[in-house]
């Protein structure tokens, strides 16, 4: 194999959607001295974030997502949250919008609320006529594509599966 981190992180992600629960064991046991990529690549894996999976494979690969435990699922997420400098917000955040559907824990909805409010990235804002090329000047794309618009995104999914702000008690 040749690559950096981020080609190795790629096929990383590939092995651990063959099998979510044995590589999500294994990052619960990996140093945090490791290339952050590499936990960013077992969760993605996991979640099946940025996979292509071919409209004949959907059925097969929602199955096999639903065999993880959501608790597993939690364990996974609390440990990336817990690394120096969160640098695994994107994610986090995307992994919590495709679990959307089931019922999560309390820490999880913490954990979004920290990405959706803490996070720096983006790091400056981007408006459309300040002659930047960022997302061709599309506030929404440069928005949406950064840690604290992903964790919006899950929020919204969140709500749209659970109803109104039952969900959380801000008081």
């Amino acid at each position: 194999f040749r690559g950096g981190p981020v080609e190795l992180s790629r096929l990383l992600t590939d092995l651990t959607r063959k099998d979510r629960i044995r590589f999500a064991n294994l990052l619960l046991a990996m140093p945090e001295d490791i290339d952050s990529m590499y936990f960013a690549a077992v969760l993605d894996g996991m979640s099946g974030h940025g996979a292509n999976t071919p409209a004949d494979q959907l059925e097969a690969e929602k199955e096999s997502l639903a065999l993880v435990p959501t608790d597993l699922f939690e364990q996974v997420i609390q440990r990336l949250h817990r690394l120096a400098d969160h640098p695994c917000g994107t994610s986090i955040c995307d992994c919590i919008q495709r679990l959307s559907d089931r019922v999560l824990p309390d820490e999880l909805f913490e954990i979004l609320v920290y990405y959706a409010t803490e996070d720096p990235d983006p790091f400056e804002d981007h408006e459309p006529n300040q002659g930047r090329h960022a997302f061709a000047g599309d506030p929404h794309a440069h928005g949406i594509n950064s840690v604290r618009g992903q964790a919006a995104e899950a929020i919204a999914s969140l709500l749209h599966e659970h109803g109104a702000l039952s969900l959380w008690d801000f008081a």
